[in-house]
């Protein structure tokens, strides 16, 4: 297995947990399943932003830390999609009552 170029993790908004899993990963101790496109794919159609139109769409405009937006980015990027349809999906999933926040 190919190992990943090691990458100083402490510039990201991570936890400890994360960090560990990253460094475990990029130490080659995980194994692929073999259905990463699968997978990809299935991530893709769930954050397709198709749900809503321009007409039934509403602007907004939020401030977060540096460090999450580029996290989200980060995110986005590794899943294919922007990072505003990113957003997009998660408000409407945790307006749809899909996914749960802890505060």
């Amino acid at each position: 297995m190919k190992k990943n170029k090691i990458v100083d993790w402490s510039e990201l908004a991570l936890d400890k947990d994360e960090i560990e899993l990253l460094v475990s990963v990029e130490k080659g101790e995980w194994k692929s399943t073999g259905n990463i496109e699968k997978r990809r794919d299935e991530l893709r159609k769930f954050f397709n932003p198709d749900y809503a139109t321009d007409e039934d769409s509403g602007k907004i405009t939020l401030k977060i830390p540096k460090k999450d937006l580029a996290n989200l980015k980060l995110k986005s990027k590794k899943l294919g999609i922007s990072y505003d349809v990113l957003i997009s999906k998660l408000i409407h999933n945790y307006a749809q009552n899909r996914i749960n926040v802890s505060l």
